[in-house]
């Protein structure tokens, strides 16, 4: 097997298992998959975003917020680090 069919096939399996997935948990906390190598969850509070991780890149983050602007236009004031992995604490222009 070549590497560039190697990284095909795993590119695949990627996108069919990890499909792009908004969750509502609760009425104010969101939560997603896919979006990147990690998941990350929003709290909308009173008048701004509550984000739990950060995922693994400032393009994968923007998405997901940007995604979730057709939910709120509440900005993002509070980020929560959960843990220090790479894939879950990429600093974004958030704040």
């Amino acid at each position: 097997m070549s590497a560039n069919s190697g990284k095909e096939l795993l590119e695949d399996f990627t996108n069919r298992a990890y499909k792009k997935k908004l969750w509502k948990i609760r009425d104010n906390i969101y939560h997603f998959v896919g979006y990147g190598h990690s998941n990350a969850t929003i709290i909308e509070a009173d008048n701004s975003l509550i984000l739990i991780d950060t995922l693994d890149s400032d393009e994968r983050a923007k998405k997901m917020i940007t995604d979730f602007s057709k939910i709120s236009k509440k900005p993002v004031k509070t980020i929560i680090f959960t843990h220090g992995h790479p894939d879950h604490r990429e600093l974004s222009n958030f704040l």
